[in-house]
């Protein structure tokens, strides 16, 4: 900045593009996170999906949103009180943040930040904070709205996770997984019969049984959850056992994946993500 000064060259950016691209640094960082962590090779669909939860949660905490709302907390919000930047009215999803939590994130990225804002003139300031506080809001409801799945509409196939550890196949009633099967019938079939996809279900009665009955396989399963590989949980034994139940939620942890190599699809039911 101090040769920048000195010199004076044609191309040097005026003060509100360095105060622009100060804050937008701020939440880049928190991206090049986002995108490393969605890298990795062996990451199932259910993490993937924590770590959008985990970098909105960051967001909010960075810039002082509000949000996810419910058209409840929308309404309730008196008109001097209502929040300048808002997701659209007919997003599904809606995040918010007013003028002055936009000016705090600003000022938060630092004294030179601070300085540089004091030096605009109000409706110089005012378009940067509108630019900011338009994007943080699209940002955070974008990232919400991203699904594994989409039809031919764009619309979510899926908007709860999808269970592929034994632990998750466990704790999901039958009748919930029959509901699970009958949706991805279609893929199902292009491999298995109807005979195959009964004892499917099969397996899965016969896990819930082993989950209530066995003690040394219920401590198997208290030991997972969502960080857990798909390799480590169907270790020890389960993918043999339930050599069906492995391959299905094969196909259901890999058809976001994290790389653009991919194996494990309903395609071909296979149970490898990626080399």
């Amino acid at each position: 900045m101090a040769y920048l000064d000195e010199k004076n060259p044609v191309c040097k950016p005026p003060p509100a593009w360095w105060l622009t691209a100060i804050a937008v640094e701020g939440v880049t960082t928190e991206v090049d996170v986002l995108f490393k962590t969605l890298q990795g090779k062996h990451l199932l669909v259910q993490q993937q999906i924590n770590a959008f939860g985990i970098f909105n949660s960051r967001l909010r905490e960075l810039t002082y949103l509000v949000g996810p709302l419910t058209s409840v907390q929308v309404q309730a919000f008196e008109p001097s009180a209502r929040p300048r930047f808002m997701s659209p009215s007919d997003s599904p999803v809606v995040f918010a943040i007013s003028t002055d939590n936009v000016v705090s994130f600003i000022r938060g990225r630092g004294s030179y930040a601070t300085a540089e804002a004091a030096r605009l003139d109000a409706d110089s300031f005012d378009s940067i904070v509108s630019s900011l506080g338009v994007m943080l809001v699209n940002l955070a409801t974008g990232v919400a709205m991203i699904r594994p799945e989409r039809d031919s509409n764009n619309e979510a196939i899926h908007n709860e996770p999808l269970p592929c550890l034994p632990f998750a196949f466990a704790a999901l009633r039958e009748s919930d997984f029959v509901h699970l099967v009958i949706k991805m019938r279609s893929r199902l079939e292009s491999k298995w019969n109807s005979s195959k996809i009964d004892s499917l279900e099969a397996e899965h009665r016969r896990l819930r049984t082993a989950a209530f009955s066995e003690r040394q396989f219920k401590s198997m399963l208290e030991e997972q959850d969502d960080s857990t590989s798909f390799e480590k949980a169907w270790g020890g034994g389960l993918a043999e056992r339930f050599p069906l139940l492995c391959k299905f939620g094969g196909g259901l942890a890999s058809t976001y994946p994290g790389t653009s190599r991919v194996e494990s699809d309903f395609s071909i039911l296979g149970v490898e993500k990626s080399a």
